[in-house]
């Protein structure tokens, strides 16, 4: 099992994951993987932008994106805006090793907090997304997951 942090020159596994991903929900392209130039491309060359790819055997198994915000006081927050492991390769750590490499990212970026945001088929309502939250620490509500940095 092996984590990649996805950048721009990895245009062909982001293509991967976007694909893997929409067979897993049912349909052709997740938004959220637009493969566009205004989509996952440009989203990839934005600062602040982040994307992590999960893979079992080469295989894809899931993927976390995100960006980090500066507020007015300073302060960093990095938020993740979507989580989706596959059905087939869940409840094996995946997640969990999805969000701590999101939040390695965000602890080396000098951020202060961490949000997870999900809005996807596998939301915050979902019950093994409640659990692996809770498991790393989180205390937030349903809508949203927060941890300090």
């Amino acid at each position: 099992m092996a984590v990649r942090e996805l950048t721009l020159a990895d245009h062909a596994m982001v293509d991967e994951l976007r694909e893997a991903v929409g067979v897993d929900l049912g349909r052709a392209s997740p938004d959220w993987l637009a493969p566009t130039a205004s989509g996952a491309k440009a989203f990839l060359a934005a600062s602040g932008s982040f994307m992590f790819g999960a893979y079992v055997d080469h295989d894809v198994a899931g993927g976390v994106w995100g960006h980090a915000i500066r507020h007015p006081d300073g302060v960093i927050t990095v938020q993740a805006n979507e989580l989706y492991v596959l059905a087939g390769a869940r409840r094996r750590g995946i997640g969990s090793l999805l969000i701590e490499s999101a939040m390695g990212l965000a602890k080396r970026s000098g951020a202060q907090a961490f949000e997870l945001r999900s809005t996807g088929a596998a939301g915050m309502a979902d019950a093994g997304m409640a659990e692996l939250c809770a498991s790393l620490g989180s205390t937030s509500g349903p809508a949203m997951q927060r941890w300090a940095l």
